[in-house]
């Protein structure tokens, strides 16, 4: 899914892009993502990339887990940054 965003005074530009898939294979549902963003002013870059996996447990139950990861490349001398996400969960319908 592409997407640019203008800035109200018309002057820049974001640019960003973003694919994501799912399989399911009997009770697994496997899960991928991936995006990029960048900017016209900042030379800010940044990049995701997640893998998850869903587990039906039963009719209303299900058991997932997913890792994450969002890195930021920032201009000169800033320290570039990455973020990583780790979650696991039970999900249960009334």
């Amino acid at each position: 899914m592409p997407r640019t965003a203008e800035i109200a005074s018309g002057t820049a530009e974001d640019t960003s892009m973003l694919v994501s898939g799912a399989i399911i294979s009997g009770d697994w549902k496997f899960k991928a993502q991936v995006g990029t963003g960048e900017g016209d002013v900042s030379t800010i870059e940044k990049s995701l990339m997640a893998l998850g996996a869903d587990y039906k447990l039963g009719k209303n139950s299900t058991a997932f887990a997913y890792f994450a990861s969002v890195e930021t490349d920032l201009p000169a001398p800033a320290t570039d940054m990455e973020k990583t996400t780790l979650g696991v969960g039970l999900e249960h319908k009334f």
